[in-house]
């Protein structure tokens, strides 16, 4: 399959890093947060909009399309729409996408403005029957504080028979990679002596 659509791509992506979905930036992450429930609704999904009461701003979203044509499959994912804020020195305006060498830079792309938004693409240019759930949540970038209870609550709202989930690379342009069994936060203080 030949990927046709890096055009709309760049265009979403470019979008998204604008808005500097930072914790810091709480203006940032609502208009990310509208942005995929405005295009999820556009593919064909309903849309959940679970809200924090402490960090309204940053709501967790369940996006959902049905299987078709008698599939009973469902897919899941998990995505955020929050980024790391800028740190160290760059090249370019991290809040600005830049290409360069066959590569798009921009702060967020490679986790998780870019893969996101290509799965987006390829449901909609894909004709699929599998059924999708999305759990999208602004708060990855912080360690996720209010992501345990929602599971606790809404268990039967997350069956799939599998689940992806993006933020991992590639190990060089043109070669695909699959990691398996990723998921966690490890905090590490190293000492020396």
């Amino acid at each position: 399959m030949t990927w046709r659509h890096t055009h709309e791509w760049l265009e979403h992506c470019s979008t998204l890093v604008q808005y500097e979905a930072t914790e810091e930036n709480p203006a940032g992450l609502a208009a990310a947060a509208n942005w995929y429930t405005t295009r999820f609704e556009q593919l064909g999904f309903s849309v959940k909009t679970i809200e924090n009461k402490d960090a309204p701003y940053r709501p967790l979203l369940v996006a959902v399309r049905p299987p078709k044509n008698g599939c009973k499959t469902y897919v899941g994912f998990f995505h955020h729409y929050d980024v790391e804020p800028v740190q160290g020195k760059w090249d370019n305006d991290p809040w600005a996408l830049t290409e360069r060498e066959f590569r798009a830079y921009g702060r967020g792309m490679a986790d998780n403005i870019g893969p996101f938004i290509q799965r987006l693409l390829f449901i909609e240019h894909t004709p699929l029957d599998l059924g999708l759930v999305f759990v999208v949540q602004g708060e990855e970038e912080i360690g996720s504080p209010t992501m345990s209870d929602f599971i606790e609550q809404n268990r039967d709202a997350l069956e799939a028979d599998v689940i992806v989930i993006a933020d991992s690379g590639n190990v060089k342009i043109g070669v695909p990679t699959v990691t398996t069994t990723l998921r966690g936060l490890v905090d590490l203080s190293l000492i020396h002596i």
